[in-house]
C-alpha cells in the first residue's frame, strides 16, 4: 500500500493495533492517506497515536428531537396533539444519546394515547440518573425497550440471544431450534407453527431495533448491537446484583481454578475452547447448568470424558455442533434427564449411546 493513497476506517477499537502488521505503511510515505477510527477509550487514542481526536457527544435538541420522531413514525407521532409534547420530555430522558433515542423510539411506534407517553415519562424519570454511573443510566433508558415488548415470550427469547459472543451473526434456523430447545415456544401445537412464532419474534426484535441485520439484502443473518447485549446481560443478572449467570468464554486455551469460581452460579455457559481439549475440561461445580454451547468450529475434539455429564442434572440444552472429530458420547449423557434440545450437527458420531433412550423430555435433535 505504499504506493497507493487510501482511507481505512476501523470501528469499535479496543486496544492497540500495530498498522504495520496489516500492511498499513508508517507515516511519511510519499502517498497522502487517512486512517480514521472510533473507540470509547482515550486511552486507544494515544497509543495509536492520533494525530487529531474528536469527542463524538450527545445530539443537539433539534437533532434529537428529529431522530426520534424518524423512529416513531409520522402516523403516531399526529395521532394526538399532545404527542410532540410529551416526545420531548422522553427525548431529554433519553439524555439525547443516538442509541437511547433509536431504541426508546422504536418501542414507542404504534403508542398513540397520551397516557401511554405520560406512564413512559414516569418510568424514565425513576431510573438512576447519577452522572457517575452513566453506564447504568444509558441500560436503564435502554431497558425501557425490552419492558415494552408485549409479552414474556419475546423478552426471554430476546434475553437468550445475550448468551452468546459480542456480534455473534445468528442465523434464524439456528436460534429458533434453540429457542424450542429451551421451551420458549412450548405453546405452539407442532414445530411448523413454533417456527413460524419465532421468525415473527425475530422480525419484531429487528423492528424495535433489538435486534440489527448483517449485510441487508444478502441473507437472514442478523446480530445484537453490543451496548444492547450489555442492556441484555445486565437484566439476566438482575441489574448486576448477580454476576455470572451467563458464562461467556471465547477462545478459551486453557482453564485455571480461579475460571471456574465463576461458574459457581452460572446457569448458561458458551464455550469456545480455542486449543484445549474438551477432554481436559472437568467441572467440579454444582449441576446448576441449563444450557452449555460447545462452539468448535476451528479446534476439534475427538471424545468427552466419561465423567463429564455426571454432575449436571439440570442441563436443559446441549449443542456440540461442527465438531467433526467427535465420534461417540459418553455413557453418562443418561444423566442429563432434563435435557430436552441436543444438536450433534457436523459430528462424526454415526452411533448413539444406549442412554439416550432415559432421556424423556428431549424434544429436539439435531443429526447430519
Amino acid at each position: 500500500m505504499k504506493r497507493k493513497s487510501f482511507l481505512l476506517f476501523l470501528d469499535d477499537v479496543w486496544d492497540e493495533i500495530n498498522l504495520l502488521n496489516i500492511g498499513i505503511p508508517y507515516r511519511g510515505h510519499q502517498r497522502q492517506s487517512k486512517i480514521i477510527f472510533t473507540t470509547r477509550s482515550g486511552e486507544v487514542c494515544g497509543l495509536m497515536q492520533a494525530e487529531r481526536t474528536k469527542k463524538i457527544g450527545c445530539l443537539p435538541r433539534d437533532k434529537a428531537l428529529e431522530l426520534f420522531r424518524e423512529k416513531v413514525g409520522e402516523e403516531t407521532w399526529t395521532a394526538h396533539v399532545e404527542i410532540p409534547r410529551l416526545a420531548e420530555s422522553l427525548v431529554k430522558e433519553c439524555s439525547y444519546l443516538p442509541l437511547a433515542l433509536i431504541t426508546v423510539g422504536a418501542a414507542m411506534a404504534g403508542k398513540k394515547h397520551p397516557d401511554e407517553w405520560g406512564r413512559a415519562i414516569k418510568y424514565l424519570e425513576n431510573r438512576p440518573s447519577d452522572f457517575t454511573r452513566m453506564t447504568e443510566r444509558v441500560l436503564s433508558v435502554l431497558e425501557f425497550s425490552y419492558d415494552a415488548l408485549p409479552n414474556e415470550t419475546q423478552k426471554k427469547c430476546f434475553l437468550y440471544c445475550s448468551i452468546f459472543p459480542e456480534d455473534y451473526v445468528f442465523d434464524v434456523d439456528e436460534l429458533i431450534d434453540l429457542w424450542m430447545g429451551e421451551g420458549f415456544l412450548s405453546e405452539c401445537e407442532c414445530s411448523h407453527e413454533a417456527r413460524d412464532w419465532g421468525i415473527d419474534i425475530i422480525r419484531y426484535l429487528i423492528r424495535v431495533c433489538l435486534l440489527e441485520v448483517v449485510d441487508e439484502g444478502i441473507g437472514e443473518d442478523f446480530k445484537m448491537h453490543d451496548v444492547v447485549r450489555d442492556m441484555a446481560l445486565w437484566l439476566v443478572s438482575e441489574h448486576g446484583q448477580k454476576k455470572n449467570k451467563i458464562v461467556c468464554l471465547e477462545k478459551q486455551r486453557s482453564f485455571e481454578p480461579k475460571e471456574f469460581m465463576k461458574w459457581t452460579n452460572a446457569e448458561t455457559i458458551y464455550l469456545q475452547l480455542g486449543y484445549q481439549k474438551m477432554e481436559n475440561f472437568a467441572v467440579n461445580t454444582p449441576g446448576f447448568f441449563q444450557s452449555i454451547y460447545s462452539d468448535n468450529t476451528r479446534n476439534q475434539h475427538e471424545y468427552i470424558s466419561k465423567d463429564f455429564f455426571s454432575s449436571m442434572p439440570l442441563l436443559r440444552v446441549l449443542d456440540l455442533s461442527s465438531n467433526s472429530d467427535l465420534e461417540d458420547l459418553p455413557n453418562d449423557i443418561g444423566a442429563l434427564v432434563n435435557l430436552t434440545y441436543l444438536d450433534l450437527r457436523w459430528t462424526s458420531i454415526i452411533k448413539l449411546p444406549v442412554e439416550l433412550k432415559t432421556l424423556t423430555k428431549l424434544g429436539v435433535s439435531a443429526f447430519r
